[in-house]
């Protein structure tokens, strides 16, 4: 099974470490179960109470009985979590929190990497935008490209000679 990655929120409106690690492993289930289950077994040897499904069960974090010791584990599991989700995005792409709402937990496009890979030569922009110089892949372009459409839209993805061979994620 592949796993649609799309920009935006998996959760909102919470930064509670069990709602948090309850989504971010359920995401990481989909893509990859054994790393998910490597967590799900880190959590459970502290006395995290989980389901079978392997999602965090609701109640505040201070009604589990954790020491300190043993709270400080799981906010590290958590960002080890959105860190493991994070590594198997696709390019240009991470997951974590919203840059301007720390409530906010999804996949979100990666502008500094997308500025980085444009002025190292390594990302063309083109589309239908005045803005965007170039209309069409030169047909000798191979690499990464950000296509922008007149409305804004933007998909990134991977050329060779010219032809789009790979979307990589887009939004709207």
């Amino acid at each position: 099974m592949t796993y649609n990655f799309q920009i935006g929120t998996i959760l909102e409106g919470t930064i509670a470490v069990n709602a948090c690690l309850s989504a971010t492993l359920d995401v990481l289930a989909q893509i990859d179960s054994k790393r998910a289950m490597a967590f799900h077994n880190e959590l459970g040897g502290i006395g995290i109470p989980m389901d079978f499904g392997g999602a965090c069960l609701g109640g505040d974090v201070d009604d589990w009985g954790l020491d300190v010791d043993e709270m400080e584990a799981v906010w590290e599991i958590r960002h080890d979590a959105v860190d493991a989700v994070s590594e198997l995005c696709p390019p240009y792409m991470y997951f974590g929190t919203h840059p301007d709402d720390p409530a906010c937990l999804g996949f979100w496009p990666c502008w500094d990497a997308i500025d980085m890979a444009h002025q190292d030569g390594e990302l063309i922009t083109y589309g239908d935008r005045r803005d965007c110089v170039l209309r069409e892949l030169p047909t000798d372009y191979t690499g990464d490209f950000m296509y922008i459409n007149d409305h804004g839209n933007v998909t990134l993805g991977r050329a060779i000679n010219g032809e789009s061979v790979e979307t990589y994620w887009d939004c709207v």
